[in-house]
């Protein structure tokens, strides 16, 4: 659990590492479902080797980032507009069919999902406790969500991805 712990606190660091400065601009608002933002970060996704068989914004998993993002933004307010972002991940003790890795951050990039994605593949490689999830192999990821959103303090992001765990019981 300790090295888990030590993999999340690493993605996150590096998740906010590697935004950069540019304004989410044009096309439908920020904070509209399936808003322009969304569609060229998803684009991104299902256009990687890994996220090839996605078709699109999944809802379940869209729902999940979103109640994720809307968790921040409570929080950012409650600590006067500050915005630490967040790692979840789920599905891994006790093993489940498949991993959730959610992760919300500042948004300011639009190569922010490419940075992400390379960070997480290069870091986490194919072990968690308890789980055996290959993150990085061709059509690995089963689903994704992205959730863009902006509120008083500036735009966000949060990104959902599901990835089937390979030590879970066949049955």
């Amino acid at each position: 659990m300790k090295k888990l712990s030590k993999i999340v606190a690493l993605l996150l660091a590096g998740a906010m590492a590697m935004v950069m400065l540019t304004a989410c601009t044009g096309g439908n608002g920020p904070n509209t479902p399936g808003n322009s933002e969304e569609q060229k970060m998803m684009e991104k996704i299902t256009s990687s080797e890994q996220g090839k068989g996605i078709k699109g914004n999944d809802p379940g998993l869209y729902q999940t980032a979103l109640s994720d993002l809307n968790a921040d933004f409570k929080t950012q307010s409650e600590k006067g507009g500050k915005f630490k972002g967040e790692l979840r991940v789920k599905g891994t003790d006790p093993a489940e069919k498949y991993v959730t890795i959610t992760v919300t951050a500042n948004y300011r990039s639009s190569e922010f999902i490419t940075s992400l994605l390379k960070f997480i593949s290069d870091n986490i490689g194919r072990k968690y406790p308890d789980t055996n999830v290959d993150f990085s192999g061709n059509s690995s990821w089963s689903k994704a969500a992205v959730v863009v959103r902006s509120n008083e303090y500036g735009t966000y992001v949060a990104v959902a991805i599901q990835v089937r765990n390979l030590n879970y019981p066949k049955t």
